[in-house]
Formats: C-alpha cells, sequence, structure tokens
C-alpha cells in the first residue's frame, strides 16, 4: 500500500463520513466539495495528483478571466502550486496538482485543504468575471 493510500484512509476516518469516500477506480478517490464538484485524488507510482473541474468556461469576455489564470499559473503565486487550465473539451475550468516526492501526512492535509481553498477562490473568480 502506498504512503498516500494510507493519508487517505487517515484522512477518511478523520473526516467522519457516513460512507467512504467514492473510487471510481482503484487508483482515485473522490472528495465531494459542493453539490456536483469534487475534486479527485489519483494515486501515483510515486506521490498523487490532485484535479478538479470547478467552473464552466466562460462562453464571453474570456480573455479577462484567462489573462488572470495565466498569471496565477506564473510561478504558482496565485495558486499556491496548483495549475489552472481547461478540461479536454474546453468547456470547464480546472485546477491540478502533481506531488511527486515524499511528504508527511500533517503537509499532505495542509495541501488538500490549500487545494480546496484554490478552488473556492477561482471558481468564485469564474463566476465574479462571468456575471461581468
Amino acid at each position: 500500500m502506498s504512503e498516500t493510500e494510507k493519508y487517505m484512509q487517515q484522512f477518511e476516518k478523520e473526516l467522519e463520513l457516513e460512507r467512504p469516500l467514492a473510487r471510481p477506480n482503484s487508483s482515485a478517490y473522490l472528495i465531494p466539495l459542493d453539490e456536483g464538484l469534487t475534486m479527485s485524488v489519483n494515486l501515483l507510482p510515486f506521490g498523487f495528483f490532485l484535479l478538479s473541474e470547478f467552473a464552466d468556461a466562460p462562453k464571453e469576455n474570456e480573455e479577462v478571466l484567462y489573462t488572470e489564470m495565466l498569471s496565477a499559473n506564473l510561478f504558482g503565486q496565485g495558486t499556491k502550486g496548483a495549475t489552472l487550465g481547461l478540461n479536454e473539451r474546453g468547456n470547464l475550468l480546472t485546477i491540478s496538482q502533481v506531488v511527486d516526492y515524499n511528504i508527511e501526512y500533517r503537509d499532505f492535509k495542509e495541501l488538500i485543504d490549500d487545494f480546496v481553498n484554490m478552488i473556492d477562490f477561482w471558481q468564485s473568480q469564474s463566476h465574479s468575471k462571468a456575471m461581468k
């Protein structure tokens, strides 16, 4: 069992969920965040990959949001090391992060927390830009 899998089991226990986290396959966990919003923790041979499709891609005035996203991606300053982008079909905004090095459980939890905070922040940014 990988370190990340052990961390996910511990994380699940701490969340005190009524039922275990969904696992679409043996190497992924889905963490529900909001109605219709999830993040996945995908186990890698060494480390893990976080991903969330958090908002519809803008259909008009997208330049403003995409410019902000590009600036945020620069050196990871506006994303705490994660990367903003689009899904394969180009219709959803995504945030992802690869961790391919050893970390302690405390750092794992902190990283998950930061990732969720970035989802919340960029989801609100995308909605506010769409309203303009």
